[in-house]
């Protein structure tokens, strides 16, 4: 794959809380991967739907994000092997060549927003 410049950001919107996203990434068929500080992003697009999964020495969590559905989060600890079931509701899914937008809230409390845009 070829590798292309990613910028974006995920924020929470409830407490303001901004984590800027500045990588590179190689894109796959329908994936997209990517570093950010210590983590390893994947992100596996699937018509209207859409998978990120995060992945570090602490945590491993799967995100499933449809528009207007309640889906879940797989979120595991690894040090304790404990696995968890988040519920998250997407808002909103936007699904472009150079742009991902989702909107999301978590557990009915904190709303974010993960936007990536990436280099044509």
């Amino acid at each position: 794959g070829v590798i292309i410049k990613l910028t974006g950001y995920l924020k929470n919107i409830t407490t303001k809380d901004i984590i800027l996203i500045d990588s590179t990434y190689k894109k796959i068929n329908n994936k997209i991967k990517y570093q950010q500080d210590n983590d390893t992003y994947e992100i596996i697009i699937n018509k209207d739907e859409l998978y990120l999964i995060r992945d570090n020495k602490e945590i491993n969590s799967t995100m499933h994000f449809k528009q207007n559905k309640y889906t879940t989060c797989d979120y595991k600890i690894k040090e304790n092997d404990i696995n968890l079931q988040i519920e998250l509701y997407t808002k909103k899914l936007l699904i472009k060549e150079n742009e991902i937008l989702i909107n999301y809230q978590v557990e009915n409390t904190d709303n974010y927003e993960y936007k990536i845009e990436i280099e044509v």
